[in-house]
């Protein structure tokens, strides 16, 4: 009797104890979402093995450094589940630079005294359109980069003091020029040109001026070499020479410095 009894007392708890667990379950089970709204869940935290695993993010100034090495094309985006990287960054996947930009232009840089580089980028659509306001005259004709001389002149497109032609290989997009005059302002116009000598411009890059071949006869620049002791002023004093109570009062000028140009200014000829 007494051992059934006990045995009838421990199913009634063990019943009593899963149904309050049901009940406990389902609670929160209802009352979840009204904690969610009020923010008043605290996050969980990550297994220990989970936060191992996950990367530290980048510093800015990292990500910045980093920047300048990658192209920023389209790749296709990862998804959200597996993306890390803030929002914003540059793509960092490698690759190549895209052959053309889809916009005409012509740029023009001076190399040295005798030699122009020239490079440009013309669109199907542009050359296209240049053909077709040759007509009938556009059999034959062929790409050509016009250079003109336009020292000391506003470029019109008609007033060039002289000019010449250049072929470039067909399909190049890049050409250096040989100039005849160093010390001068050129631009190149790259455009079409008939059989008959038309020719129509496309394109026109800016104006560049080459270097002198020698150096520069103009004698009036002074020049100093900054000692380590203090700035130089007018006359090859330093700083501290010019404050002196004693600086000048000769009527005669300091002694230059080793590196001042008085020490190498040209004499007069002797007569």
């Amino acid at each position: 009797m007494i051992s059934r009894a006990v045995g009838v007392g421990w199913s009634l708890v063990g019943e009593w104890f899963g149904s309050a667990c049901s009940l406990a379950m389902r609670i929160r089970a209802q009352a979840e979402p009204v904690v969610r709204v009020f923010g008043l869940a605290s996050p969980r935290r990550p297994h220990p093995a989970a936060r191992a695993a996950t990367p530290p993010a980048p510093r800015p100034e990292e990500q910045a450094r980093e920047a300048k090495y990658y192209l920023a094309g389209e790749r296709p985006a990862a998804p959200a589940a597996q993306s890390t990287a803030p929002v914003g960054l540059v793509d960092r996947e490698p690759g190549d630079l895209p052959r053309g930009y889809g916009h005409d232009r012509l740029v023009l840089l001076a190399r040295d005294p005798w030699w122009l580089f020239a490079y440009w980028e013309l669109t199907p659509t542009s050359r296209i359109h240049a053909l077709r306001s040759l007509g009938e005259e556009a059999e034959g004709a062929v790409e050509v980069l016009r250079v003109h001389d336009v020292t000391f002149i506003d470029f019109t497109g008609a007033n060039a003091w002289s000019s010449f032609d250049i072929e470039p290989t067909p399909g190049t997009e890049r050409w250096y020029i040989n100039v005849w005059k160093p010390a001068a302002a050129y631009c190149v116009e790259l455009g079409v040109r008939t059989p008959a000598g038309r020719f129509v411009s496309i394109l026109r890059s800016n104006t560049v001026t080459t270097s002198r071949p020698q150096p520069s006869p103009d004698t009036t620049v002074r020049w100093v070499t900054l000692p380590a002791h203090g700035l130089p002023v007018a006359g090859g004093q330093s700083w501290e020479d010019a404050g002196h109570p004693d600086a000048g009062r000769d009527g005669r000028s300091p002694a230059p410095l080793a590196g001042s140009s008085d020490l190498y200014a040209p004499r007069p000829p002797v007569r």
